[in-house]
């Protein structure tokens, strides 16, 4: 077990179209350089998660929240 203590988690909801919620969430987060350690969801905020995770993180603001 490692002795980094987990800090900041963001759970993203399911339900269609709150998806976009969870892209403004990550938006503003992202702009405020605040950092995951730890992303999770379910329906469309796990694939919002997967994303978010998986992307470095321009990659991922482009993704999830266009080219601004």
């Amino acid at each position: 077990m490692s002795n980094d203590a987990i800090e900041n988690v963001l759970i993203l909801q399911g339900g269609g179209s709150l998806g976009a919620c969870g892209c403004g969430v990550f938006k503003a987060l992202a702009n405020n350089n605040i950092k995951m350690d730890v992303v999770a969801g379910t329906s469309i905020g796990g694939l919002n998660a997967t994303i978010i995770a998986g992307s470095k993180e321009q990659a991922t603001r482009t993704i999830l929240v266009g080219s601004r």
